[in-house]
């Protein structure tokens, strides 16, 4: 099978790495070529050797990006094409309009996401032009059910993780820091203020804890200020971004994620694999991932109070705290290692193959 994914760049991002991820174990099978928009060495994500790479250096210029993306398509002939990524999608569909390629096009954030009004405006634009597309991927049932008006075109695949090395599995929580973790990027969305002013509020109470953040964007300096504030220039820590984020991970013994919306949260899935009790807001995810008490425990999203309360008990747990982190890491191997999630993928292609040779839906 011929396969074709897309997207804008391969510069940090959940959805990047899905792409690093998926197109790694795919290629071991399948013929797979991977287009971007960005110019290739700006890549953070390397895709693995058997993956070839185009770049239509065209970032940001949508009628180019569509040309060159459509000879790309007319040269390489695939059976699938795969899209991530609204402005992408919609590229790909115009890009490969009548040249009888089955198209998948993959939504990754809630429809939360989208709150300006042009963002809106795109955000409906998109959606009507995924009427045309030939499957909708989404991460969670709870994203499927803002598609409702495409019907059975649909699909549910999360997304995949990687396990690390055994002796990462196995872990070892003597080795654990008094070490609270966020990772995300540093802007709104991931509300790291918010988890600021919540350590604020007990750091005097537990002054041998502290708080790393790891991730980097626009809101760094105000991040910096807001830390600094709180006197807090000892305590929590910006630091930057990694490739092996797992060594971070494992050194500490709480994770938070207090963002106001996601798709799917890969940093989330990673922590809980790592064996660390987890705290998510009541967002997209939550359903599949977190029972409360049993895998994480579950605020509602914005609420500081709640917040600190949640790191107050798993402070004051050490016993709570390993309970979670190993329901944690087991739910996560169970249902979202990566070969498993990219035989999802795969159903998924010979299905819509086969129902084309069929004929029409």
């Amino acid at each position: 099978m011929k396969l074709l994914f897309t997207i804008p760049t391969l510069r940090q991002g959940g959805s990047e790495r899905v792409i690093s991820i998926l197109t790694k174990i795919l290629s071991q099978r399948h013929e797979v070529t991977a287009v971007i928009q960005d110019k290739s060495e700006n890549c953070f994500y390397t895709l693995h050797p058997k993956v070839r790479l185009i770049s239509t250096d065209s970032l940001r210029r949508t009628i180019l990006s569509i040309i060159r993306l459509r000879k790309a398509i007319k040269d390489y002939r695939p059976d699938v094409i795969v899209s991530f990524l609204m402005r992408q999608n919609v590229t790909t569909l115009v890009a490969s309009l009548n040249l009888g390629i089955s198209v998948i096009v993959s939504e990754r954030i809630s429809k939360e996401y989208y709150n300006s009004l042009i963002s809106k405006t795109l955000s409906l634009l998109g959606f009507f032009i995924y009427r045309f597309a030939d499957r909708l991927v989404v991460q969670t049932n709870k994203i499927k059910n803002q598609f409702k008006g495409i019907g059975n075109r649909v699909n549910v695949i999360a997304n995949p993780i990687i396990l690390p090395d055994e002796a990462y599995l196995k872990g070892d929580k003597d080795n654990r820091e008094k070490l609270i973790i966020a990772i995300g990027r540093l802007d709104k969305q991931k509300a790291h203020s918010l988890l600021i002013e919540s350590f604020s509020q007990i750091a005097n109470d537990f002054p041998d804890w502290r708080l790393e953040i790891w991730g980097e964007g626009k809101q760094k300096n105000d991040l910096q200020q807001q830390i600094n504030r709180c006197n807090l220039g000892g305590r929590v820590q910006l630091c930057g971004t990694t490739k092996d984020i797992y060594s971070a991970l494992y050194k500490s013994s709480i994770f938070v994620m207090p963002s106001k919306f996601e798709g799917f949260p890969n940093a989330l899935c990673e922590a809980m694999l790592a064996g660390l009790p987890v705290i998510y807001g009541n967002i997209s995810g939550a359903d599949e991932l977190i029972k409360p008490g049993e895998t994480g425990l579950l605020i509602n999203s914005g609420d500081v109070r709640q917040l600190t309360e949640s790191m107050k008990t798993l402070i004051q747990n050490p016993k709570l705290r390993d309970r979670l982190g190993r329901n944690a890491k087991k739910h996560i191997q169970n249902n979202y290692a990566a070969k498993k999630i990219a035989a999802s993928w795969e159903k998924l292609f010979q299905n819509l193959l086969k129902a084309k040779r069929s004929g029409p839906f």
